[in-house]
């Protein structure tokens, strides 16, 4: 676990600002900026439309009563992807990009179930279970009422409130 901790945030940063310099160098200060500053957009556009579909799924499932450990870690990969996109870097960058794009999540799905020391189960995260919930969760719990007041001393001719 200690060695994990110091791989997150010792060696990735050194490794970033290392990559970050030599590639400031080759290319200048400028253009480093320039994608640097992108990439922050990007990720920040990708976190905004990726983290809106997987917090749908999520939510349609947990209304349901059903919710698999792959939305719950598709939502936390979005949120620690794009943490990485706004952090100035390139190591990160691309880690940000892994977590975030639809098409490489499923693949830092599993990176991030073979790193996680522990398991849990959906159910101890739920404080009901789909076969015994408490009340009515979804669609089906809204009621659309409409009324019209009107004035009850007008309708019978006796006198109503003053104003």
């Amino acid at each position: 676990m200690f060695s994990r901790l110091f791989l997150l945030f010792v060696i990735v940063p050194v490794a970033d600002l290392a990559l970050l310099l030599f590639l400031g160098a080759r290319m200048g200060l400028v253009p480093t900026l320039v994608v640097v500053v992108a990439t922050a957009a990007i990720g920040a556009y990708l976190v905004r439309t990726q983290g809106a579909r997987v917090a749908r799924a999520l939510l349609d499932n947990l209304f349901k009563g059903k919710v698999l450990p792959e939305q719950l870690a598709d939502a936390a990969l979005v949120l620690v992807g794009g943490a990485f996109l706004l952090t100035p870097g390139f190591v990160t960058d691309v880690a940000g990009l892994l977590m975030i794009l639809p098409w490489t999540r499923p693949l830092a799905r599993k990176v991030l179930f073979w790193i996680l020391p522990f398991r849990f189960s959906v159910s101890s995260l739920m404080p009901w279970s789909a076969q015994a919930r408490p009340r009515t969760w979804g669609a089906e719990a809204i009621r659309d009422v409409e009324a019209k007041v009107r004035d009850a001393a007008q309708k019978s001719g006796e006198p109503g409130p003053s104003k």
